[in-house]
């Protein structure tokens, strides 16, 4: 699902969103990229980090915050991201 998904800007996977958004392969992205990416498949265009920076950095943190939530992550790595 997340190699085919599709993250706006006519880029579909991980991958590519990764390299369009940060200019670096999906491994090499921090927890806060990773979760930016994943806020996008909610709704790329409302969430297209390119367009709506704003909009994507809430839904960044509500994908951080519910990471943390359901136990996923743990704080120091909830505040670093």
């Amino acid at each position: 699902y997340l190699n085919i998904v599709h993250f706006g800007n006519g880029c579909n996977g991980v991958e590519a969103a990764a390299q369009l958004y940060f200019g670096k392969s999906i491994q090499d992205c921090t927890l806060a990229e990773c979760a930016a990416i994943a806020g996008i498949t909610q709704n790329p265009y409302k969430y297209n980090p390119l367009v709506f920076p704003e909009n994507n950095k809430e839904r960044q943190q509500l994908v951080l915050e519910e990471m943390y939530d359901q136990g996923k992550i743990t704080e120091a790595e909830y505040d670093d991201a």
